[in-house]
């Protein structure tokens, strides 16, 4: 399992996770089948008002996994840009 960290530019609405995720998951779901791997993002409750929420990813494949990295964090980047 990879883990990443996603800090949100606002603590309260997250808009770096949001953007990750798209609407009704579709953005993640994309990176998670391309790539074939499960993504999991940390709920807002669980963070407890923490700056940043998690991302899990899990597949057999460790390349799968690195790039389904690099796919969060090219979404990450594009959020910011």
């Amino acid at each position: 399992m990879l883990r990443i960290e996603l800090r949100p530019v606002s603590p309260c609405a997250g808009p770096e996770v949001n953007y990750v995720i798209g609407p009704r998951g579709g953005t993640i779901g994309q990176i998670e089948s391309s790539a074939g791997v499960k993504i999991a993002v940390q709920r807002a409750e669980e963070a407890r008002g923490a700056p940043m929420r998690a991302v899990s990813i899990t597949g057999a494949d460790e390349d799968a996994r690195g790039r389904a990295a690099e796919l969060v964090k090219a979404k990450v980047a594009e959020h910011q840009s």
